[in-house]
């Protein structure tokens, strides 16, 4: 399971200017199949920030959830089963179930905000942006720490 970040050249102008919400490609991506799509462009750290407040809900008692992306009718509806601490994960017009540990499902996420803040570092721009994912950050490793996962003591995690 991987969550697919990758920032386009081409969309960072209007955002740079301050006339777009920053917008970049993100996908889920498992056993080789990428959703909704190969280079999917949404507004990705809008969507970072739902997704890890449904992983959040989760995390804290609930069974079920829905990881909407922005544009379209694309979604991943969740089933946790909290006693083996497995999701089961549906993509809305896909017929298949992707199976992944809650544990590995909060490191993809997290990896996902890594990638994005290394990218917003490395162009200079983004300041605001980047307190957002120092949040989005903190609270991905809180559902992790309170499980007694190790994590690596690099980077903005």
């Amino acid at each position: 399971m991987n969550i697919k970040v990758e920032f386009d050249d081409r969309l960072l102008p209007r955002f740079i200017e301050g006339t777009s919400p920053l917008l970049f490609e993100i996908t889920w991506e498992y056993d080789r199949v990428e959703y909704p799509m190969k280079n999917w462009s949404d507004f990705g750290l809008v969507i970072l920030g739902c997704w890890i407040a449904i992983a959040l809900k989760l995390f804290k008692g609930e069974d079920r959830g829905e990881f909407l992306f922005m544009d379209g009718p694309y979604s991943v509806t969740a089933k946790y089963y909290r006693e083996t601490g497995e999701i089961e994960l549906s993509p809305k017009g896909l017929d298949i179930i992707w199976k992944v540990q809650y544990i590995d499902f909060v490191k993809a996420l997290m990896d996902a905000v890594k990638r994005v803040d290394e990218e917003l570092v490395k162009r200079g721009i983004g300041e605001k942006e980047r307190q957002v994912i120092e949040k989005y950050s903190a609270i991905l490793k809180g559902c992790l720490v309170e499980q007694k996962i190790e994590l690596p003591k690099v980077g903005i995690l």
